[in-house]
């Protein structure tokens, strides 16, 4: 293979294979270099097996050659993708002679204005940024997705393919509705079509003329214009999104086939004209500004000849500022296959009362802080409901027999009552803050019970709270202050109570099944209750954080089944005993006086340390453990300025008392205790350059019977 003339030409990635005696170059990556359509003409003339192209970034690029002979062979015969991206000097892409090119992807190349593609087998072309852009056609390609997004300037648009089922060309503000219709040549084959913020699409070309030219469309996107009314009518239509109307009071829509739609940001538009629009498929006229309907030799009942949404599934309404709740609520009951409501960011909304919705299977509420009351009464199929980021409700009642999950982060409650016979995990967080707030629950298979921030919570309501839960497996308390007595039911395995400022009395009810076990921030907790409550459920126990207690200068923890242990904050102490001989897990954090250290262990192989802060403080050490194997790299770590070791019930060597000694530069004394060992004398002293330490200090190892 030969290349002339590129001695100026820069190769940043060239992928090649050697088939016989020729030279394969499969992939050309040639970024931000100074290239000129000559030079790509080389390439393709030379290149005659070349499958990737790269310009990205080129400079000077003014549009791809068009010059490359048809009749020679050349790159293009095989060219499958090229990619331009950021080509800012790029302004025309005219390619009629590559058969196999699959991938286009001319992204933010800003003074494009013409791209014509005539290659049968083009799939997709990126043209994301290309803002000058006036004429776009692919004639013809097998594309299947076209995504014209924010093109302000496209005028001219031909696109023949038996395959495309999605257009997107929101934005596009100079598409005029004959444009449209002239750009594709197999309209029958479109099913998702996104007009929002097309000007010069009016309603009434998109009644008249386009729904009933896209046969077989599906998915529609409309809105973004400034209209005084407007109205949508189809046989065919499933799934609209309407929105950023904000002059708009009324949409009447009449298209029995619809089962999705997501309204957003219609500011003008008030509950009632919204929800008229859906049952009655008109905007109902009003008498002297009252809500009654002027009746006309006519029935107002919904849905009747076939107008409105009869059919519609789910709803999204989300930032239509003149939702507030109450004509809604009273109108979801006459849609008999809604299964889904979703409500965003409506500031106004206060109300939402839910009755006699027997398909409502999710039922979503976000970011609507002047949300006040709820309430959620015979919805027999409601599994998921979710009442996130509104502020404060001062009611909410659900009566939800089939209520599975209940999300209700960042929502605080004056009075909430839930009763719900098959709800397995509850999560509150602010509920009982004030001394006047209520709080119910009934939901007798509920499996894990989590509340926080419950400033009021008194012993009373809590207690029955916890007696009709008698599946209850895991319960989660934090910052309750008004708590000052818990008895945890029996079957729990998983139990956590952090920032109980008054706690004083913990008790256990049988049976005792606790697993993991977290006790912190308990400033009225008395050591020794800690002590017995841990006793009570030390055959079951494996898994324990807790907190030192304010003051408490030893802690001895006792506990044979225990595999994990945290301790935290043990500001004043300084004595430590851990009895645990199946521990694996070992953290020790927070405690700068600890100055003494007892461990009973089996195996210190198993324990894993280096997770946890080194104790500084700490000077002695005394360690029950059959094998010392890993005792100076553990030791290293954890206890770097220890002083003295005594060792009880264990074997050692003397290499493992120098590999002590040279670990930790300040170990002065190691004293064995019932040990095995190899020493002729009851105490031997190792000398400071043996143990090739920086300090005189000698290390002196003694034999105590």
């Amino acid at each position: 293979m030969e290349i002339d003339n590129c001695e100026n030409m820069m190769f940043p990635e060239i992928r090649t294979s050697v088939e016989g005696n020729s030279l394969k170059i499969t992939k050309l990556c040639l970024t931000s270099v100074t290239i000129l359509e000559e030079h790509v003409s080389m390439l393709l003339n030379n290149c005659k097996q070349l499958e990737v192209l790269d310009l990205s970034h080129s400079i000077h690029l003014a549009q791809f050659p068009t010059d490359v002979s048809p009749l020679q062979p050349s790159g293009l015969d095989t060219l499958k993708t090229l990619i331009l991206k950021r080509c800012f000097d790029m302004k025309i892409l005219q390619i009629v002679n590559a058969p196999r090119l699959c991938s286009v992807d001319i992204s933010n190349c800003v003074a494009l204005s013409l791209v014509h593609l005539a290659c049968t087998e083009v799939k997709e072309v990126a043209v994301n940024g290309c803002v000058s852009l006036k004429q776009f056609k692919l004639n013809p390609c097998v594309i299947e997705n076209v995504n014209l997004k924010d093109l302000n300037v496209l005028e001219i648009l031909e696109i023949n393919s038996d395959v495309l089922s999605i257009v997107n060309l929101s934005c596009c503000t100079r598409m005029t509705t004959d444009m449209l219709l002239n750009a594709f040549t197999q309209r029958y084959c479109i099913k998702e079509l996104n007009l929002t913020g097309c000007s010069n699409i009016s309603p009434v070309d998109l009644n008249e003329k386009i729904l009933y030219e896209f046969p077989n469309l599906e998915f529609l996107h409309y809105g973004g214009h400034v209209w005084s009314s407007a109205e949508i009518k189809s046989q065919n239509v499933k799934n609209l999104q309407f929105g950023d109307c904000n002059v708009l009071p009324c949409v009447p829509l009449n298209i029995p086939t619809l089962t999705h739609l997501h309204m957003f940001n219609c500011r003008d538009m008030t509950e009632q004209e919204m929800i008229d629009g859906f049952l009655y498929g008109k905007e109902i006229k009003k008498q002297r500004g009252l809500d009654k309907l002027i009746q006309e030799n006519a029935d107002y009942e919904p849905f009747k000849s076939g107008r409105g949404i009869p059919n519609l599934q789910v709803l999204t309404l989300n930032k239509m500022f003149g939702l507030h709740g109450d004509y809604i609520s009273s109108s979801f009951s006459k849609f008999k296959h809604l299964t889904d409501v979703s409500i965003f960011s409506c500031p106004s909304l206060a109300h939402i009362f839910i009755d006699n919705c027997s398909n409502l299977r999710r039922f979503t509420i976000e970011s609507c802080n002047r949300l006040s009351v709820c309430s959620f009464h015979r919805a027999p199929s409601l599994q998921i409901l979710v009442i996130k980021w509104c502020s404060m409700v001062k009611d909410f009642t659900a009566v939800l027999p089939s209520l599975q999950k209940l999300d209700v982060t960042g929502t605080n409650f004056a009075s909430f009552n839930l009763n719900s016979d098959f709800l397995e995990v509850l999560n509150l967080n602010g509920v009982c803050t004030q001394r006047d707030h209520k709080l119910f629950i009934r939901c007798p298979c509920l499996k894990e019970l989590s509340l926080t921030k419950c400033d009021m919570l008194t012993d009373t309501v809590l207690e029955g709270i916890l007696a009709q839960m008698n599946q209850l497996e895991s319960i989660t308390m934090s910052a309750c202050p008004s708590i000052s007595s818990l008895s945890v039911p029996g079957g729990v395995n998983t139990c956590s109570l952090t920032g109980h400022r008054r706690l004083k009395t913990l008790t256990l009810q049988q049976p005792i099944n606790i697993q993991h076990l977290v006790l912190n921030n308990l400033a009225k907790f008395d050591p020794t209750l800690r002590l017995d409550f841990l006793k009570q459920c030390e055959s079951s126990l494996k898994n324990l954080e807790v907190r030192a207690i304010p003051g408490e200068k030893e802690v001895i923890l006792d506990l044979r089944n225990l595999e994990s242990l945290t301790l935290d904050q043990g500001i004043h102490l300084g004595q430590l005993e851990i009895a645990c001989q199946k521990l694996k897990y070992l953290r020790i954090q927070g405690c700068p006086r600890l100055t003494s250290l007892t461990m009973h262990i089996d195996k210190l192989s198993h324990l894993q340390i280096f997770h946890s802060s080194p104790l500084l403080a700490l000077k002695c050490m005394s360690l029950y453990v059959n094998h010392v194997k890993h005792l100076a790299r553990v030791l290293t770590y954890y206890c770097p300025n220890l002083e003295t070791l005594h060792l009880h019930y264990s074997q050692i060597s003397t290499g493992e008392y120098q590999s002590l000694g040279k670990a930790i530069p300040k170990l002065s004394c190691i004293i064995l205790h019932d040990c095995i060992h190899d020493l002729s004398h009851q105490h031997v002293d190792i000398s400071a350059s043996d143990l090739e330490r920086n300090t005189t200090i000698p290390l002196r190892v003694i034999c105590s019977t």
